[in-house]
């Protein structure tokens, strides 16, 4: 059977619909739960989410067909192309590459200018969903320094107990 959704004017397959009803019934174990009718509008939602996905893969695989298209208009070997790609990956270039940027540019800024310092020696004081959002603004912050134009010293004082955990973890 068939439905209309009346938003669009299209017609959407029930089998889209269904499968859409067994994806949100689906109990974290993965079993499926005694099955609840969803909503029209919930169902239309389902269904409209699904034709966009679907023509976004569509859309990428054009895009990637008009890419290699294109190289092959130009002469490119492609094969060599991404043996070459999977070698410098596996050999680390662009690691060293950032690295090498790093010690002759940003070094010798980060040497003249200021130092931000964090302490987390109030750990004891802190729930552990803000000991959680601690350790993700500090790699945030890490993150966002190492790819500044002008970085900072970043320096945290007194990481330890679940601060530590969780930055590792």
């Amino acid at each position: 059977t068939t439905m209309i959704d009346d938003q669009n004017s299209e017609i959407v397959n029930a089998s889209q619909v269904s499968t859409a009803n067994e994806l949100v019934n689906q109990l974290p174990d993965g079993s499926s739960s005694m099955t609840i009718p969803l909503s029209k509008n919930r169902q239309k939602k389902l269904a409209k989410r699904e034709r966009a996905q679907q023509a976004k893969r569509e859309r990428k695989q054009r895009e990637k067909e008009a890419r290699i298209a294109k190289a092959i208009a130009e002469g490119r070997d492609l094969e060599a192309e991404e043996k070459f790609r999977i070698e410098r990956t596996l050999a680390g270039d662009s690691k060293r590459r950032k690295q090498l940027v790093w010690d002759t540019e940003k070094l010798p800024i980060v040497q003249s200018n200021f130092e931000i310092c964090l302490d987390c020696n109030f750990e004891h004081l802190m729930t552990d969903r803000e000991i959680a959002s601690l350790g993700s603004q500090i790699r945030y912050c890490y993150a966002y320094n190492k790819r500044a134009k002008f970085p900072c010293r970043f320096t945290v004082t007194n990481l330890s107990g679940k601060t530590l955990q969780h930055l590792q973890g």
